[in-house]
């Protein structure tokens, strides 16, 4: 597909949240590590993932559209891979610099990039894992927003203490590899937390 790649101009992709948008300058060719090209539903499409990202750093792009052709959704990846070819020429980011973006339900948690770098060393000598993680995220759900979706509007009405314990918690997931927690990933009540760690939720 790198033999295909074309001439796109002054084209950029097309980015609709916060997660992308801080991801976008990580987002180059040279750390690509495959096209998924798929079909669901008669409609076919094609992801762009990636490797070697920072933690906290989304990586994939999912596809741009749904198409009627296999041809179709390769052609969309092409151009997808152009973009990123131009993106090989900018200068490297600074990985602990700026903030990542986490999707707790319907709202994008914003964390330090500094912060989760601080995180996987530490968090792999405790064994904490992903699983841990989306618990805790659980439980502040339970707590703050009655297990309904954590949404901007109930985030931005809680006081600072309680928004800066689901930062670290958006961090630690991000740590861990998990980019996003939603009503489908599970309530508190399918979460069987192991004995000390609701004692442990606010930290």
């Amino acid at each position: 597909m790198k033999g295909k790649l074309t001439d796109i101009g002054t084209s950029t992709l097309d980015v609709k949240t916060m997660t992308a948008a801080s991801s976008l300058e990580w987002w180059r060719l040279s750390k690509v590590e495959g096209v998924h090209v798929y079909q669901v539903d008669n409609a076919w499409h094609a992801d762009v993932t990636f490797k070697d990202l920072p933690p906290g750093v989304s990586t994939m792009i999912g596809s741009p559209g749904s198409y009627q052709s296999q041809s179709a959704a390769l052609k969309a990846a092409v151009r997808q891979l152009s973009i990123l070819a131009v993106n090989d020429k900018l200068p490297q980011p600074r990985p602990r610099e700026g903030f990542r973006w986490f999707k707790f339900d319907s709202v994008e948690v914003p964390v330090n990039a500094e912060l989760i770098e601080t995180f996987p060393e530490k968090l792999a000598a405790e064994g904490y894992t992903d699983f841990k993680a989306k618990c805790r995220l659980a439980w502040f759900r339970r707590q703050l927003a009655d297990d309904k979706p954590m949404t901007a509007k109930i985030f931005q009405s809680l006081d600072q203490d309680d928004q800066n314990s689901i930062r670290i918690a958006c961090a630690i997931a991000l740590s861990l590899g998990v980019h996003q927690f939603s009503i489908e990933d599970g309530l508190w009540s399918e979460f069987s937390p192991s004995e000390g760690t609701t004692s442990t939720m606010r930290m």
